[in-house]
């Protein structure tokens, strides 16, 4: 270890809590009616999009990331999706 920094660890655990946290930012949220779209994102270099659901959605499709572009298909959908990118 350094001579500064800070450590922190839960429980017995010996993965250290802080350093084990990766750089993550929400890029836009979007709601999701039509069977088929996509949603492009301009990415930090090193980043890779992500996506999580909302816990409102109902059914998810089919959903494709390549580079900072999203697109999916799927039958009727309501869905929300945050999309963030990760390091």
């Amino acid at each position: 270890m350094s001579n500064y920094g800070v450590q922190i660890f839960l429980g017995n655990a010996e993965v250290d809590v802080v350093n084990s946290l990766s750089a993550s930012y929400v890029l836009g949220v979007v709601n999701i009616s039509t069977s088929s779209g996509r949603v492009s994102y301009d990415l930090p270099s090193g980043a890779t999009l992500k996506y999580l659901p909302d816990t409102q959605s109902i059914g998810l499709p089919s959903i494709t990331i390549n580079g900072g572009t999203a697109t999916w298909e799927g039958t009727s959908v309501s869905a929300r999706l945050i999309f963030y990118c990760e390091y």
